[in-house]
């Protein structure tokens, strides 16, 4: 008998797609919330004409996985080194640029990117995935701490059953709270009381599968967000003139004060839609949907750890 909660995720970049990279538990053990597997696939029905009545079966093809798991948005502990999640961020299309000392920054690139694979145990079991590439979207709230919540698709490499292994975790350090000492949100140079922030990376991971080759692919990623914040003075901001004139400009998301886990979203021509009212504690809250749009290209957004 096994519980449900005793998991573990390892999760390694690859060398070559969907080869496997063997992750340890000692340098690429993740710390994870609500991880979880499932396959995914298609079925063939296999609908004889045997002169019988019943069901006669089917083939499943297609089969692949999809992994699911959320980290806490936090830095490193010293900046200029990558978090310990980097290589998720990695295989969903974000690259990873090192400043010695002082940042890692990551942002969307071109083409797939890297595929990590990863060794996921529940109980005794060992399960194997390979290729998977993913997206993630990453959540801020006030009286709560930020995450990050990773999807993606990845070959099926089997399972065994294999005994848990004693995971190194001292990479991962904890996230602060958002609040309003740690937490500050400018949108179109206008800072804002927010309530919440989200950004989706939107890579849209998908399995195919042709006669020499069966892969995980990324769509065209159309980044996408959202913010509520405190309304304020159409003399300050007119968010709805704002949105009909498709205006476009920055944002900024600066969480945490501590050198080593100071998280910074920014984003060079952000567009927003119209707003939606509501009351939040009794205070009228505005709340934006966001689009990311490229500047030079593969600039939508950046993610740095200073």
């Amino acid at each position: 008998m096994f519980l449900f909660r005793d998991k573990l995720l390892l999760l390694k970049v690859e060398t070559t797609y969907g080869t496997d990279a063997t992750p340890s538990a000692a340098a690429n053990a993740f710390l994870t919330s609500d991880l979880t597997i499932s396959f995914q696939g298609q079925k063939v029905e296999l609908d004889y004409d045997s002169g019988m009545l019943g069901n006669m079966g089917n083939i499943p093809v297609g089969t692949h996985v999809q992994a699911t798991f959320k980290v806490k948005l936090a830095g490193s502990g010293v900046a200029g080194t990558a978090p310990a999640y980097g290589p998720a961020l990695k295989a969903c299309r974000m690259a990873e640029v090192t400043d010695a000392g002082v940042s890692v920054t990551y942002n969307p690139v071109a083409g797939l990117g890297d595929s990590a694979s990863l060794y996921f145990f529940n109980g005794g079991i060992r399960y194997k995935i390979f290729g998977w590439r993913g997206s993630f979207k990453a959540s801020l709230s006030v009286l709560g701490v930020p995450e990050v919540e990773f999807t993606g698709l990845g070959l099926w490499g089997g399972r065994a059953d294999t005994a848990m292994p004693t995971p190194t975790l001292t990479a991962w350090i904890d996230p602060v709270e958002v609040s309003a000492v740690n937490t500050a949100v400018t949108l179109h140079t206008i800072p804002v009381n927010a309530k919440n922030f989200s950004i989706d990376i939107a890579n849209g991971p998908k399995y195919r599968e042709a006669t020499e080759q069966a892969t995980v692919i990324l769509g065209n990623r159309k980044p996408t967000g959202s913010v509520q914040f405190d309304a304020v003075a159409l003399a300050t901001k007119d968010w709805a003139a704002a949105a009909l004139a498709r205006t476009l400009g920055t944002m900024t998301v600066a969480h945490g004060l501590t050198a080593g886990n100071i998280v910074t979203i920014a984003a060079p021509r952000v567009q927003v839609e119209l707003p939606t009212w509501s009351s939040d504690d009794d205070i009228l809250a505005e709340s934006l949907a966001l689009n990311f749009v490229p500047d030079t290209g593969n600039d939508e957004f950046t993610i740095a750890f200073t």
